[in-house]
């Protein structure tokens, strides 16, 4: 789960219920996901980065969620 404006979109601009998605979950941000570019392109370049699998804490696939509160 990545905080981002698509929930935003997704939800016709209803700031409400894009939040909603949000709701007990420490969402990664873009801040997050830039981290992990930097660390794979300032590899040497004998080293294959073949695969990235990255998910906040409380997810535990891409539809289980454990929500706070």
């Amino acid at each position: 789960m990545l905080l981002q404006e698509f929930s935003v979109v997704r939800f016709g601009g209803d700031k409400a219920k894009a939040d909603a998605v949000y709701a007990g979950c420490e969402p990664l941000t873009p801040e997050d996901i830039a981290e992990i570019i930097v660390f794979a392109v300032g590899r040497r370049e004998n080293v294959v980065l073949a695969d990235s699998l990255v998910f906040p804490n409380h997810q535990a696939s891409a539809t289980i969620l454990h929500r706070r509160g």
